[in-house]
């Protein structure tokens, strides 16, 4: 007469497990760009383009959607353009930066930007 209880023992434990895994995989998409649609903070976002102009930013946003193809950076604080941080938007095409303070650009900030056309 004990597996019965064995089983619904197991069932909880089973029950418990699946919602924690649910709730650690809702956890863990929310943190990918990709999965996440929300236009950028301070920005304003109309499908693929973002406009980012006159929002006083002192640094490039690091949550760009990876399917961004027009991204508009002008009149902005923006001093430092690191390396790498343009490299999961393989759909850009049109960046613009004018208008920032950059003082400091390194190797490699647009290499991984095979589509872009217009910087």
């Amino acid at each position: 007469m004990t597996w019965p209880m064995h089983q619904d023992a197991a069932a909880a434990v089973l029950r418990r497990t699946m919602v924690l895994l649910l709730l650690l995989l809702t956890f863990s998409l929310s943190s990918f760009p990709s999965v996440t649609a929300e236009c950028l903070d301070k920005c304003r976002c109309d499908g693929a383009e973002i406009y980012c102009n006159f929002m006083k930013l002192d640094r490039i946003p690091d949550r760009i959607s990876p399917d961004t193809e027009f991204l508009d950076l002008r009149y902005n604080l923006i001093r430092n353009i690191p390396p790498g941080i343009f490299d999961s938007l393989t759909s850009l095409s049109y960046l613009t930066l004018n208008d920032n303070q950059i003082s400091n650009l390194k190797n490699g900030a647009f290499a991984n930007l095979s589509k872009l056309q217009t910087l």
